[in-house]
């Protein structure tokens, strides 16, 4: 599947924002997360094995040339029809931001999305373990995935988000290159939040109209890469911080603690 063209639109935008002179110092892609480590900072960004037999081959066409690279060639990646060079694209272009105009905070996607679902008619568009927590405080709660039999709805049932008052959105829709037509099924009314490591923690992002952005920032790769290289799920990895920007909280130059 080819991004679209708001997809498009945003990833140039996001590679702009990276520092010229940028380059790539070292990359894994494992199992479930891929880690870009730039002259800037880490990024990461879901693998979606699941995803393995899709599009041509080979998986990365530039494999073992790739560190020592301009991080916003790499970055380019993230709109490849490849499932794996979209992710290290991503996880290039996250390990790229330089967080200006837009104050973070350590509020929990999770908590945050439970106290926004209270009493509403919510939609959750990736199969996130949080889903059942937030289910007995909304008054409706529907649970979406390109996967076949791991959520109630599918792509095809996305017309149902015209009804949702909160949506959750993974990031992971940067990787499957649905972002378009996520954005073109939402109630414009709803409260919308992007969540998941994947999420680039950009202000541009919220010109989307996402309403929160829920992801991560990597404190320490060698942490991190510990766990993610041994195939670990999100919360075992260690040398993490989880970080939450509200659109009504944009700061120019600051970032919150």
């Amino acid at each position: 599947m080819q991004a679209g063209d708001i997809q498009r639109q945003i990833i140039e935008s996001l590679i702009t924002d990276i520092p010229l002179g940028a380059v790539v110092m070292d990359m894994r892609v494992c199992a479930t997360w891929t880690i870009v480590r730039s002259t800037v900072q880490t990024g990461m960004a879901s693998t979606l094995a699941w995803r393995l037999g899709e599009g041509p081959r080979p998986h990365v066409r530039d494999a073992g040339r790739l560190i020592g690279r301009s991080l916003r060639d790499v970055a380019r990646l993230a709109l490849s029809e490849r499932p794996i060079e979209a992710a290290i694209g991503m996880a290039a272009i996250n390990s790229g931001i330089v967080q200006k105009g837009m104050a973070v905070s350590d509020l929990n996607a999770g908590i945050l999305l439970k106290e926004l679902a209270r009493g509403r008619k919510t939609a959750i568009i990736g199969a996130f373990p949080f889903a059942k927590d937030v289910k007995p405080h909304a008054s409706e709660l529907m649970v979406f995935d390109l996967r076949p039999g791991v959520a109630d709805y599918g792509p095809g049932d996305y017309a149902k988000l015209r009804n949702a008052e909160v949506v959750a959105v993974t990031g992971t829709v940067f990787l499957t290159h649905s972002l378009d037509l996520i954005l073109a099924s939402l109630n414009k009314n709803a409260y919308t939040l992007l969540v998941g490591p994947t999420t680039p923690m950009s202000p541009r992002v919220f010109e989307l109209g996402f309403d929160a952005l829920c992801g991560i920032q990597v404190v320490s790769f060698e942490q991190s890469i510990l766990g993610i290289s041994q195939g670990a799920g999100l919360k075992q990895v260690t040398g993490l911080r989880y970080v939450t920007g509200l659109k009504e909280a944009r700061d120019e130059g600051r970032i919150s603690d």
